[in-house]
């Protein structure tokens, strides 16, 4: 074998090495990418349906008249508690972008938990749409929409699906 012909083969192994390690590369970024995005799924998830669920039972607290003042900062803190877990996890894998709307929904439940607490009253079983328990409700609502917006921005980042049918009020 000449020289030329030893050097046109040994590149040639060196191009083919270097493309399929470029491959490799791209491949492990890719399924690394979507473990990521696999794991913010589901914890984003968990964060949508653990708040969610306070802000339900919050609202049989409020709509509970018969308990004591005592019973009811009790239930609230009870029911509220569960949620600080997972805002820690979301807060180490979200982006800023999913972390700021997300606290800003916490925040405002955990207000809503706190007039609760101080003996907000939903005014069953007619409801008046410009009272303070209306208005903290509103208010939930429109947090949990941007946050449950920008969480499906992260993990769909080519665009988000069209919106489901609306949830049930």
């Amino acid at each position: 074998m000449d020289w030329t012909t030893l050097v046109a083969t040994l590149l040639g192994a060196a191009i083919a090495m270097s493309t399929s390690l470029a491959v490799e590369i791209r491949k492990a970024r890719h399924d690394n990418e979507s473990e990521w995005r696999r794991t913010r799924r589901e914890i984003y998830a968990e964060y949508l349906t653990a708040l969610t669920q306070a802000r339900w039972e919050l609202s049989g607290v409020a709509a509970n008249s018969r308990l004591s003042d005592a019973d009811r900062r009790a239930k609230a803190n009870e029911i509220f508690a569960r949620c600080y877990q997972i805002r820690h996890q979301l807060e180490l894998y979200a982006p800023s972008a999913v972390v700021a709307p997300a606290v800003t929904y916490f925040r405002t439940l955990r207000d809503f938990r706190n007039a609760i607490r101080e003996g907000l009253r939903d005014g069953a079983p007619n409801p008046d749409p410009q009272s303070e328990y209306s208005r903290h409700v509103s208010d939930v609502k429109t947090k949990f929409e941007r946050c449950r917006d920008a969480m499906r921005a992260d993990i769909n980042p080519r665009g988000s699906p069209p919106d489901p049918s609306p949830a049930p009020e």
